[in-house]
């Protein structure tokens, strides 16, 4: 009787949990996912090392600033877009490789079968062998993320050029506009002066003579000019001719101050529109206003019928197919509902895998903290600056590999920074943790933690941007679908 009971226990229970299991899949369709997603990783071994090349390409590239930053942000968001990649197949393994344990006490497939179908060889669209073990799968997946995260390291290191670039050049470009106002003031004061040396009279007599010349360099440019020297005495008693002279003299003096004001304005216009091109678009706007693309707003007036009453919003439009039919539209419509839907569902997975990673403080630049008043005169490791910050705080060297090699050229320790510590367990600051990552092998102003927190914020920050786009489109897709649905009935 005993023994009884205990089986229809079992068997209540064995129901229980038969109920609680979501429904399973074929192990067929089951074993097609997996395979897809093994094709998939497989798949992005040609773009990673396309990536890399690129990379390579721009690091020897001597072309503007423009184009180097343009090519630079392309390509840090195609390594994140591998590393997105990457996660999601890592993500998606897990859940469908949950499945065939589920299968197998179930009585739904035999396990020897599933091990069977796992060893089975892949072949990718070139007809070449491809690991189909998840095993091997995911160890090409860690293999390629630390790919991607040395190109990360790679493209940083050339962000930190291209700013040096870009700084160089904007230098030049100072001191060629102080070069050239200096020579436009320069020759100015020299027409001046010119310009104010007394005129001989008309019927002038030998005691009067014009000196035009000037000491200095000779400008070519202005052809009124000459260098010969101070004119003779005996030609200084000339009178008519030399009046005329001197009144062409002047009417060019004013021609050329007006050439120089001309040109004056021109380079006022030009360092105008070189702070107007130093905005840049950014990659993410432009990567969701794709999702617009469908997308169009009716702004075309409306012909109206005599009582008929005007639309009160305008009408957004999906660029419908020619000679599409009704319910072909609206199949379309569900289509790219799903794979919007789809589309956000990735997303927030995304950035929920994104706000799991380890998060800590960013480093902070604002300068003038000094709050120690034997701290005054403390002079930056860095910059060298005194009193003014701390040299955490250093805003000239932002990066910590800027800071590490100015350590390892001057010979300094990375946890005290002193350049006469012995190291080691003698080192003044030994055991002392960094703020960020709470190491003790370092100085908190050198620990790379905050710049990894700080691109981490800037990922989630585009990835809920794309986010909220792609939830405008749902809903404008929504609205169409109601609409064309409502329309065919």
């Amino acid at each position: 009787m005993a023994d009884s009971s205990e089986l229809e226990r079992l068997q209540a229970e064995l129901k229980q949990l038969r109920e609680a299991l979501p429904p399973l899949p074929h192990p067929d369709t089951l074993y097609a996912h997996i395979s897809d997603t093994c094709l998939k990783v497989h798949a992005l071994t040609e773009p990673i090392a396309k990536v890399g090349s690129q990379i390579d390409s721009l690091r020897r590239d001597e072309g503007s600033v423009e184009q180097r930053n343009s090519f630079y942000e392309l390509l840090e968001m195609t390594v994140w877009k591998l590393q997105y990649q990457l996660l999601l197949y890592h993500t998606t393994l897990d859940n469908l490789l949950t499945l065939p344990p589920i299968l197998v006490a179930t009585h739904a497939m035999e396990d020897s079968t599933w091990q069977t179908k796992i060893s089975s060889e892949l072949l990718d669209i070139d007809d070449k062998p491809v690991k189909a073990n998840p095993m091997d799968v995911y160890d090409d997946i860690s293999t390629q993320l630390k790919t991607l995260e040395r190109y990360t390291r790679a493209l940083d290191s050339i962000e930190d050029e291209i700013g040096e670039q870009d700084l160089r050049e904007a230098r030049d470009f100072q001191r060629h506009v102080l070069l050239e106002l200096q020579a436009i003031r320069l020759q100015l004061q020299q027409m001046e002066r010119r310009k104010l040396e007394p005129a001989p009279a008309a019927g002038g007599g030998g005691d009067v003579s014009c000196d035009l010349s000037f000491e200095g360099p000779v400008d070519v440019n202005y052809p009124d000019y000459s260098d010969s020297g101070k004119d003779e005495e005996g030609d200084a008693g000339k009178g008519g001719p030399e009046v005329e002279e001197v009144s062409e003299e002047g009417a060019d003096i004013v021609e050329v101050q007006r050439q120089e004001g001309d040109r004056i304005q021109q380079i006022a216009e030009f360092m105008e529109q070189v702070e107007e091109d130093e905005e840049v678009v950014n990659p993410v706007d432009l990567m969701a206003l794709i999702a617009y693309e469908l997308v169009e707003i009716d702004d075309a007036p409306v012909d109206e019928e005599p009582g008929q009453a005007r639309p009160a919003e305008r009408e957004v439009r999906i660029r419908p197919r020619e000679e599409e039919r009704p319910e072909d539209r609206v199949s379309m419509l569900r289509q790219e509902l799903r794979q919007a839907e789809q589309a956000r569902d990735d997303l927030d997975m995304l950035m929920r895998q994104l706000e799991a990673q380890e998060r800590g403080p960013l480093r902070s630049f604002v300068t003038g903290g000094i709050r120690r008043e034997y701290e005054r005169k403390m002079p930056c490791i860095f910059c060298k600056a005194r009193g003014h910050h701390y040299s955490d705080q250093c805003t000239v060297f932002r990066t910590a590999r800027e800071r590490e090699r100015i350590l390892a050229d001057e010979g300094r320790c990375r946890a005290c920074l002193d350049w006469w510590c012995q190291r080691g367990l003698r080192c003044r600051k030994a055991g002392v943790r960094c703020r960020y990552c709470d190491g003790t092998e370092h100085n908190s102003c050198v620990c790379e933690a905050p710049e990894r927190y700080r691109r981490l914020q800037t990922q989630l920050e585009e990835l809920q941007r794309v986010y909220e786009r792609n939830m405008v489109r749902i809903h404008l897709i929504s609205r169409r679908l109601e609409r064309e649905a409502a329309r065919d009935h």
